[in-house]
């Protein structure tokens, strides 16, 4: 007698092994690969005959290598044969072709040997339109294996190839003395194998020239856009271990459209490694991680805020208003826009200007003190300890209330500070919590605390 899970798992193994079955028959015909829409009428055949059902059984498929797939890149095509498919691409890699000459290569070299592939079989394998199809799989449309130095002269590149021999000469000339100034970090657990060279390809259109050379290398590129350029590098720190990180300079304008194309492009480089984890994208306190000092970053949604490090002031500019506003900062002046947040001052050294006019000392310090309350609030949110903790919360937020809002005073900042500080009387003096949120409440301006 058989149970319902086996009667299922019959009723389900049967109808894949006809298709299989069917699809090796093709395969063995000389056919490398089919339309999915080809695929799809196999599985009706075979009684699938519903999408979801024929999507699980080609995801399983590919999965497995009995087929390949990649609907990101090809949605119509399902390669039945994937020594077809693999023999094809490591034709590039093998030592004794030498097709790729210090990462150059054509591809009449390369279809040359593809068509002496054909001669070992006895039959045309790879034809003149599955070369095209191929062709395109190695470039940025497909597996960002290579991109195309002159189409027109058949030269192409394989960053795989690059040597660690930084060629960055572009990014340090460039001038600094107008504009705006980024940084990002894409925080990882490891940088994958190969992806940098993949990001390169993705990238290629915008890569900066050094004299007739492309600014790149194994672990780095520079970027050009108008006047805009770009840093992007994978980096590997004790203070922030394995990350991406970009630098952007120059005009607003060009600043923006070579944000997002980096961005998008590596979301998609990200997504790409299926085995991959996740990334934090963050905005570092520029001083502190050109200072190895450990690890503190910005949020890319903090409000206005200060590091705790060295002081270094974070402008959101949804904290304050829409404007025209910029930071001096030991004589530089950055641009920036109204929907990107910034790093700028060192040891609060900078000097914020919106409107053309200055804000001053006191609101520096009232945006350092809503920055620290905030951090307050959020060390008591995550206390597994503290009694009564949504009490304190509160008060903290009454405390913050008294800064910003119009009708707030010093002396009801004073009352609510007062209150929140007895959360230390409720807690360990040996913990983190006590330590440093006495610290910021000392910061902060609390009177009579010692």
């Amino acid at each position: 007698m058989t149970t319902y899970i086996q009667r299922h798992a019959i009723e389900w193994i049967t109808p894949w092994a006809k298709v299989i079955d069917e699809l090796n028959v093709i395969k063995n015909d000389g056919k490398p690969y089919i339309p999915i829409e080809g695929f799809r009428g196999v599985c009706v055949k075979h009684a699938i005959d519903n999408k979801e059902g024929q999507d699980l059984l080609l995801g399983h498929l590919n999965a497995i290598g009995q087929v390949l797939y990649f609907p990101k890149i090809e949605l119509e095509t399902v390669y039945i044969n994937a020594n077809w498919l693999i023999k094809a691409i490591y034709t590039l890699f093998k030592p004794e072709n030498n097709i790729v000459h210090n990462g150059y290569f054509s591809f009449g070299e390369l279809s040359h040997y593809w068509s002496e592939e054909d001669k070992e079989i006895g039959r045309d394998a790879y034809s003149e339109s599955d070369q095209g199809k191929l062709k395109r799989l190695l470039s940025h449309d497909g597996f960002n294996i290579c991109y195309d130095i002159s189409e027109e002269d058949d030269l192409f590149f394989v960053p795989q190839y690059l040597s660690n021999a930084r060629l960055d000469s572009s990014w340090n000339k460039a001038d600094e003395t107008h504009g705006k100034k980024e940084i990002f970090l894409y925080k990882v657990c490891i940088v994958p194998l190969g992806f940098m060279s993949q990001l390169i390809v993705k990238l290629s259109n915008y890569l900066a020239l050094e004299g007739d050379f492309r600014c790149h290398w194994q672990d780095g590129m520079v970027l050009r856009f108008q006047d805009a350029w770009a840093l992007i590098e994978k980096s590997d720190t004790q203070a922030h271990g394995q990350h991406i990180v970009v630098r952007l300079k120059g005009s607003l304008a060009s600043i923006e459209k070579l944000r997002d194309a980096i961005f998008t492009n590596l979301r998609e480089a990200f997504t790409s490694f299926h085995f991959y984890n996740g990334y934090r994208h963050v905005v570092p306190c520029e001083y502190c991680y050109d200072n190895e000092i450990s690890g503190h970053s910005f949020e890319l949604r903090d409000n206005t805020s200060t590091c705790p490090e060295c002081g270094t002031i974070r402008v959101d500019l949804h904290r304050l208003k829409e404007g025209n506003i910029t930071v001096n900062d030991n004589s530089k002046t950055y641009n920036i826009s109204d929907s990107q947040a910034v790093v700028a001052g060192e040891n609060n050294s900078a000097t914020i200007i919106m409107d053309g006019v200055e804000i001053g000392d006191t609101e520096q310090k009232r945006i350092q003190q809503e920055s620290q309350l905030d951090e307050l609030i959020t060390l008591m949110k995550s206390s597994q300890s503290l009694p009564n903790k949504e009490d304190y919360i509160r008060y903290a937020n009454n405390a913050k209330g008294e800064l910003v809002e119009s009708d707030g005073s010093e002396q009801g900042f004073q009352k609510w500070l007062k209150k929140t500080a007895l959360f230390l009387d409720n807690i360990e003096q040996s913990s983190d919590l006590y330590k440093r949120g006495k610290d910021i409440l000392i910061g902060i301006g609390l009177a009579g605390l010692a």
